[in-house]
């Protein structure tokens, strides 16, 4: 779920890059594809540092929240017009309150505490960092804080990466999770294997 929701984001912040000498294709809504961008996010200028696997894994964080800075703003800002046409057409087949619960929500900017536990320079191109991430979002009024809730924010979560060097930069290569509630194993979340998928999920159809 974790990378499912993951490319999802990639997903979107793909759809809101600004490309360079768009051409001005028409669209559905009336507006030119060059019109659009000049509405869309900017990417923001990051300091990075990838002299030492360490500094590499703080710059990779340094762009997800970056990530999910961009998405957050996406969809909290100019989203109405597609969320009004969604509505439309869900309010001509179900009662006024059967969406309710889902159209109050409102996208959280989530925040992480992160914690490089290991550093393992394998060789000179080669190398296992293992963090703990806490997540540190503020906890909404009203919300009902579980013994589990409360553990898993102290404990957070314990992750592993592996960084290689390209040229003179460290880059993550691979990302695993340690799964402490079925597999009690570590599960490789990126990259994933690009072989066709069997669905089997129906939510997105009840």
């Amino acid at each position: 779920m974790r990378s499912l929701l993951l490319f999802m984001l990639v997903g979107l912040v793909a759809g809101c890059t600004k490309t360079p000498n768009a051409e001005a294709v028409g669209d559905l809504d009336g507006r030119t594809s060059s019109e659009k961008s000049e509405a869309l996010p900017q990417a923001p200028q990051l300091t990075l540092d990838q002299s030492s696997p360490d500094r590499a894994l703080k710059s990779y964080w340094q762009v997800v929240d970056a990530v999910n800075k961009l998405v957050y703003e996406r969809t909290t800002n100019g989203g109405n017009e597609f969320g009004e046409l969604i509505y439309g057409l869900q309010d001509r087949v179900a009662l006024g309150g059967y969406y309710s619960a889902i159209r109050s929500h409102k996208p959280i900017l989530e925040t992480y505490e992160r914690d490089i536990t290991d550093v393992e320079v394998q060789s000179q191109t080669r190398a296992v960092v293992h963090a703990t991430i806490r997540n540190s979002t503020l906890i909404p009024e009203g919300a009902e804080v579980s013994d589990y809730d409360r553990r898993a924010r102290k404990d957070g979560e314990k992750y592993r990466y592996v960084l290689e060097k390209d040229g003179d930069k460290w880059m993550v290569a691979e990302m695993w999770h340690f799964d402490s509630l079925l597999d009690k194993d570590w599960v490789k979340l990126l990259p994933k294997e690009t072989k066709p998928q069997v669905s089997t999920a129906t939510y997105e159809g009840v």
